[in-house]
């Protein structure tokens, strides 16, 4: 899996990304700090890269619609500190091993990972599907899976 570090999270994160068998690139790394969020999207999807970041606007997902990217992960932290960003990046590579955001908005927060994808229903409308996997998942590997469809 290929992902992208947004240059609103330590650099660090790319490292233990890599640390744990993924492909992890940083958008200051490559000189695109600074670009607007619309080009950023346009580059991963050019490239095939998840997106990690900070950024709330990348949880819209009317202007970042899941289906149209190979991921996008939004950490949601109350403490933005470089050691609360880094603890909830292990946890996050611990979550990957287990599930691919391809096609998915993920928002990861210190207790839980919401999903949200966009599946066809029998008629082909469109609808959210929203699905969380509490604290146990990441920190024991059990499965613990919530679905809410609406």
């Amino acid at each position: 899996m290929k992902l992208k570090i947004d240059e609103n999270l330590p650099a660090e994160c790319a490292t233990l990304l890599r640390n744990g068998g993924f492909e992890a690139d940083t958008v200051v790394d490559e000189g695109f700090s600074g670009a607007d969020d619309s080009a950023i999207a346009a580059r991963l999807r050019a490239e095939d890269r998840v997106l990690v970041t900070l950024d709330l606007d990348f949880g819209n997902i009317r202007s970042y619609p899941p289906a149209e990217h190979s991921g996008i992960i939004v950490l949601r932290l109350r403490k933005q500190d470089k050691y609360t960003v880094l603890a909830l990046m292990q946890r996050l590579v611990l979550a990957l091993t287990n599930r691919t955001p391809a096609g998915e908005l993920w928002i990861v927060e210190p207790g839980r990972i919401r999903f949200h994808a966009k599946t066809l229903s029998a008629a082909d409308s469109v609808r959210e599907v929203h699905r969380s996997w509490d604290r146990s998942l990441v920190d024991s590997q059990t499965m613990n899976l919530e679905c809410d469809i609406k």
